[in-house]
């Protein structure tokens, strides 16, 4: 009968980063993202976030509790510039279009996650207001539809 290893393939891992993209960061706004990734990981935070959560002896949990606290007090501050980024969005700043799109979604859906709802017709009329003049036509049609 074969021996079971008790040997994890997660502990193989030294560097974590290495293997998540996203690096959560109060600029960036990937709050949603990373809550969806993962729970808690001290290697994919940036060093300011990093300083206002890490204590000492912490558990997992406490910590990650201390990281939703610091975004969920910050829901105002992190709406105006999330809304702010929303409403500055064009395509003339990608360079395809389903970047925009979905650039543009991602927006929404992290608004919606701090208190501050996107309907879908205020998510499609933001998209055609960022179009480039290529797409003049388009959204003529578009708005008269």
């Amino acid at each position: 009968m074969a021996e079971t290893s008790k040997y994890h393939s997660a502990l193989a891992v030294t560097n974590v980063k290495h293997l998540i993209s996203i690096n959560l960061d109060m600029e960036t706004s990937q709050y949603h993202s990373s809550t969806t990734l993962f729970k808690w990981i001290y290697a994919t935070i940036s060093p300011d976030i990093l300083t206002q959560t890490l204590v000492a002896d912490d558990s997992a949990e406490n910590a990650w509790q201390h990281v939703v606290d610091l975004f969920q007090d910050n829901k105002n501050y992190r709406a105006v510039y999330l809304e702010t980024q929303f409403t500055n969005t064009s395509l003339a700043d990608f360079s395809m279009a389903s970047a925009y799109c979905n650039r543009l979604k991602s927006l929404a859906d992290q608004l919606s996650n701090v208190g501050a709802l996107v309907s879908d017709q205020h998510l499609v009329l933001r998209l055609l207001v960022g179009l480039i003049e290529a797409y003049t036509g388009f959204v003529t049609v578009m708005q008269q539809g």
